[in-house]
């Protein structure tokens, strides 16, 4: 299997456990957003620990971008992801997750000089029309909850700023050791509000195990798969595939909590596949080599 199979095959997973985030987060919303938050990173930290205790030590240096991206970047974007979908609802926030693909690609050509063909710009710019249409086409006047979806593009800027700011990051540590210090950091900054809001015997057992759920398996699991792709990979190639997440999340919305998906929502999230195939079809950004060993974990 080729280096170019093993990440396509990789992103796809990541991609499609990153899609049940916003039905889930949806259901772990009786905890809060400041407490669902500090009980996800937590969880992830707590369990990144033995393993990134086990690896290869990261200089102090490191260990603060760690802290500061996961902070800054992983820890602010989720808490204002959370509020936008509460705001706006699971499904529309598709359209505002259009913008993190095309802002981590463009981060990626800003701070790492990373280039992207004429292929994937063409793509990023397919499948933002499809997101358009899987957020049900809307319009001014059209009752969406702006101040929501304008919450999630923040986020989904965030989220850009980490994806690829961690790049040089993991590619000396190791994506395991990233996230799990990353989100072991943002579970600390939230720790307070562990015991702000309601009576923890008063939330419903589904929410807290929704937020372990978050931590542990889109977090830790699907963050470390990230950067172990990026450490081998164009930017611009992996970010083609980040549009896999709001068609998926807007079927698991559909399926688990209601949502309506009509004729031209199907129509969006069949564009923005279509844009995923294509993008990634004619792209040559993996480079065809033997994978360096990973850190040891």
């Amino acid at each position: 299997m080729t280096v170019r199979t093993r990440a396509t095959l990789a992103l796809l997973t990541l991609n499609l456990l990153w899609a049940t985030i916003a039905p889930v987060s949806y259901l772990a919303l009786p905890l809060g957003e400041t407490r669902l938050t500090a009980v996800r990173f937590m969880a992830a930290g707590l369990a990144a620990l033995p393993f990134v205790l086990r690896g290869r030590r990261p200089s102090w240096q490191d260990v603060l971008r760690c802290v500061a991206l996961g902070v800054c970047g992983y820890g602010i974007g989720y808490v204002l992801y959370l509020e936008g979908v509460r705001l706006a609802g699971p499904s529309l926030t598709a359209l505002a997750a259009a913008v993190e693909p095309i802002f981590t690609a463009a981060c990626a050509w800003a701070f790492l000089h990373e280039g992207m063909g004429r292929n994937a710009a063409w793509s990023f710019t397919l499948a933002a029309a499809g997101a358009w249409l899987l957020a049900g086409a809307p319009r001014p006047g059209h009752g969406g909850h702006l101040f929501g979806i304008l919450l999630v593009v923040l986020s989904m800027c965030a989220y850009g700023f980490y994806n690829t700011l961690g790049k040089p990051v993991a590619t000396r540590v190791g994506g395991l050791a990233l996230t799990g210090i990353s989100t072991l950091a943002v579970g600390v900054a939230f720790s307070p509000w562990l015991f702000v809001g309601p009576a923890w015997h008063a939330v419903p057992a589904s929410a807290i195990w929704c937020s372990v759920y978050l931590g542990v398996i889109p977090g830790l699991a699907a963050y470390s798969l990230w950067f172990y792709v990026v450490s081998r990979a164009e930017i611009a190639y992996a970010a083609i595939f980040l549009y896999i997440q709001p068609v998926g999340g807007a079927v698991l919305s559909w399926v688990w909590l209601g949502e309506s998906m009509g004729p031209v929502e199907l129509a969006g999230g069949l564009l923005m596949l279509l844009a995923v195939f294509w993008g990634t079809r004619a792209e040559r950004t993996i480079a065809e080599r033997q994978m360096a060993p990973e850190s040891r974990r």
